[in-house]
């Protein structure tokens, strides 16, 4: 059996975040494995030393340590420079705490320090142009991974399920084959937010689309005491457009409509010529508007600002990807979303499309007096 004493030093060696003790005068006790390699400074090199002697000469840093010290209160920097050996300052999350022996006996302060140059490094590489090339490597490597032993898991589960003597022993098989099933159709949500898709243009007349898309959601709507208003402008020229693309941009916005209509309600889906001051690209051009406005449960502000941040859902069992594919697919037209929503009276979802071949870019610019639900 190890020391107490052992254990200590076992622990601190394993830590992947560094870790600096500083004495009550705020001087170098020690630093951890982890932290001698983020810095490439040697413990014994700075023990003793003030802890302004690793940081850069602007830190809060050290004055924060000498409070926590004073206070006992625990501090926590999201972002702080460090400093390494040659000088070269890093960004840093920093915490703080206060270190005491069980009499209460103020011993100093520990610093835990987290390297923060690859997050930084991935924040950068997820620039608007990186970030679908970035994904997509993600993507691809994570369906060898996953994917592969996933459809073994799946099959080992289907035979056992044949070999099983009672239905009630099968419960448990059929679980994990439907897990399995879900887990797959993940996977398959992710390379097709990941893999860049040409578009199949041909005239596509906007009303029949809505109207496919609308058949194939009434039963369920119906089964849930919905109903869909359809409000088209019958003058409403055709779209040089993806027709299936469309198709899953708006069965996934009709199902969202129905989820967030738990107790009934009506959703209605109406076009017409955009009347707002819309440019798309340095030149503009006219678009044509699909809106589609429930009655159901509304979207609280702090969930509006991430909905179209992939893998961000507040569905039980989402994948937070349908929106972001549907935005990814609107914009690939030369077209604009909009969401409004107001919790306890209803969303209403925006779709510009462009009229003209060719028109993409730019962004959207909102007419000043459009009216919020409720006002």
């Amino acid at each position: 059996m190890k020391r107490p004493k052992e254990f200590a030093e076992l622990i601190l060696a394993s830590l992947s975040d560094g870790i600096v003790i500083v004495d009550p005068a705020c001087r170098v006790v020690m630093l951890n494995p982890a932290m001698e390699e983020m810095t490439g400074i040697s413990s014994r090199r700075v023990v003793g030393k003030p802890l302004a002697t690793l940081l850069p000469k602007a830190s809060l840093i050290p004055a924060r340590v000498v409070a926590t010290l004073n206070t006992g209160h625990p501090f926590f920097a999201p972002e702080a420079e460090w400093q390494q050996g040659d000088g070269k300052p890093f960004p840093t999350s920093v915490s703080i705490s206060s270190l005491m022996d069980r009499a209460g006996k103020n011993l100093g302060a520990v610093l835990v320090v987290k390297d923060l140059r690859r997050i930084k490094e991935l924040e950068e590489s997820q620039r608007p142009g990186e970030r679908l090339n970035t994904f997509g490597v993600l993507a691809a490597a994570m369906a060898h991974e996953i994917k592969n032993p996933l459809l073994g898991i799946r099959g080992a589960a289907q035979l056992l399920r044949d070999e099983l003597p009672t239905d009630g022993a099968r419960e448990y098989t059929d679980v994990i084959i439907r897990e399995a099933d879900r887990l797959n159709a993940l996977m398959e949500d992710m390379l097709d937010f990941a893999r860049p898709h040409s578009l199949q243009r041909t005239p596509v007349n906007l009303h029949q689309v809505l109207d496919t898309v609308i058949a194939l959601e009434r039963q369920a709507y119906e089964l849930h005491g919905m109903q869909i208003k359809q409000l088209y402008d019958p003058s409403l020229p055709d779209l040089w457009a993806d027709r299936n693309r469309l198709i899953q941009v708006f069965l996934n916005l009709v199902r969202n409509a129905r989820e967030a209509m738990s107790r009934g309600g009506t959703l209605i889906v109406a076009t017409k010529h955009a009347g707002e001051p819309v440019r798309i690209g340095p030149g503009g051009g006219p678009m044509l508007l699909v809106e589609l406005t429930d009655n159901g449960c509304g979207i609280p502000p702090e969930v509006q600002q991430n909905l179209f941040t992939p893998f961000f859902t507040t569905k039980a069992k989402g994948s937070g990807l349908g929106l972001a594919i549907s935005h990814r697919i609107v914009e690939e037209h030369g077209g604009r979303f909009i969401i409004r929503s107001v919790v306890g009276q209803g969303t209403t979802v925006r779709v510009y499309l462009p009229l003209s071949l060719g028109v993409t870019g730019g962004s959207l610019k909102e007419e000043a007096a459009w009216p919020r639900r409720g006002s």
